[in-house]
């Protein structure tokens, strides 16, 4: 069972960025970041868009990436799904389990379809941990999981 008690020595900021600027852009971005030596970053990215930005290798920052999108993440709380989805397709099956789900920012910064993910995240972790075959859909998140509770 996962704890989650490291989440609590964590002052988070969470930026949405939107990954079709140049990618030297979003590499400035960073570099800039990581100068505050107590600054971890995280980037989410769909893997349809896997190029990472010219950044100095630096373990405080990660690239987490889903296919098609953060939203398989989000479904294997909730259920068993190895195999491929389209995005689109995805997105509208998300919405069986979480109402009213969308990407805009207004839902996104509502946190009690957050908290509802949080009761089933550990079916999420195992399940993304088993399905890593990058031929079907799949998703990283479970390393981020790893690098908060090591122990897992």
């Amino acid at each position: 069972m996962l704890k989650y008690s490291n989440l609590e020595k964590f002052e988070l900021t969470i930026r949405r960025e939107n990954f079709s600027n140049p990618i030297t852009k979003i590499g400035r971005k960073i570099e800039n970041l990581l100068k505050d030596k107590d600054c971890y970053i995280i980037c989410f990215k769909d893997w349809n868009n896997n190029e990472k930005p010219a950044v100095k290798n630096d373990r405080r920052c990660i690239f987490i990436y889903s296919n098609p999108s953060i939203e398989y993440w989000f479904l294997l709380h909730y259920e068993e799904a190895n195999r491929s989805f389209g995005e689109k397709e995805l997105k509208g099956y998300i919405k069986k389990y979480i109402n009213g789900y969308s990407t805009n920012e207004n839902f996104l910064k509502k946190d009690t379809w957050v908290k509802e993910l949080l009761n089933h995240m550990d079916n999420a972790y195992q399940r993304s941990k088993k399905y890593k075959d990058k031929t079907l859909s799949f998703t990283e998140f479970y390393k981020l999981i790893e690098l908060i509770e090591p122990e897992s």
